[in-house]
């Protein structure tokens, strides 16, 4: 993160975060500033009078990291995790569409890569930004969204949170 906050300061200006409920706050993640993607979190308080940068983490300790910097992502709350989906971020001074999927564990605000786990790879949404995603019991349902050349997609994909498992349903009127 490249910006520092005091307690009670605003988070700094951005355009493609995602602000979520989180009980009776809003967690900030992500977005992009004149510089760049962003990968910082930030809680808005439940009376909407403060804001504070929490100190996360990675786990498993050692040798993880935190997710890339992205803007255009999904992210929704399922099974007291925050799940974030794609977006568009950048490596190096190349822009991508992402396909990642991480998720913030919001007892003890630690980031793990949901790569390890995942189950039924091959079903998994492939590189996307400006999707729709919601949460639906231990599911995490996404739809649409662009590739990195513009198409619009129409698609759909559930990831069950409890088995790491992606499974996508038929479209509407598959026989």
């Amino acid at each position: 993160t490249r910006h520092r906050q005091r307690p009670g300061d605003r988070a700094p200006p951005r355009h493609g975060a995602s602000l979520t409920r989180v009980a009776d706050r809003r967690l900030l993640f992500g977005g992009e500033d004149a510089v760049g993607p962003l990968n910082d979190v930030h809680v808005l308080s439940a009376n909407a009078a403060s804001w504070a940068a929490p100190g996360v983490r990675c786990q498993p300790q050692p040798g993880c990291h935190l997710p890339q910097g992205r803007e255009g992502h999904s992210a929704t709350v399922v099974a007291g995790k925050l799940w974030v989906f794609g977006g568009y971020g950048r490596r190096g001074r190349q822009r991508e569409a992402l396909s990642d999927l991480w998720y913030l564990h919001l007892e003890d605000m630690t980031w793990h890569d949901a790569a390890a786990f995942v189950q039924a790879a091959e079903l998994a949404p492939g590189r996307r930004f400006q999707h729709t995603a919601a949460g639906l019991g231990s599911r995490l349902m996404l739809l649409g969204g662009l590739t990195a050349s513009s198409k619009t997609l129409a698609d759909m994909h559930v990831f069950d949170a409890e088995s790491f498992t992606w499974s996508q349903p038929p479209p509407v009127g598959a026989a």
